[in-house]
């Protein structure tokens, strides 16, 4: 699959809805409070042990369940 946005794409839906906001004449008010963005803080590096997940034990094999069953019978 491929991805369809493209940048001549994405100035085109730009031109089209800067158009689009001119032709309503409806002025942008800025918000107060959103006047820059600011990037986010570096993550941190350490790791947290609660938070990694637990791997449990995977199954016994099969050559381990015949030997069980072989020392169950012998019992």
């Amino acid at each position: 699959m491929e991805c369809k946005i493209t940048p001549s794409r994405r100035a085109e839906d730009a031109a089209r809805l800067a158009a689009l906001v001119a032709a309503s004449g409806i002025q942008p008010v800025p918000v107060a409070g959103f006047t820059e963005v600011k990037p986010l803080p570096p993550r941190s590096e350490r790791i947290d042990p609660d938070t990694v997940p637990k791997r449990h034990p995977h199954g016994i094999t099969r050559a381990q369940r015949r030997l069980l069953r072989q020392l169950a019978e012998a019992l």
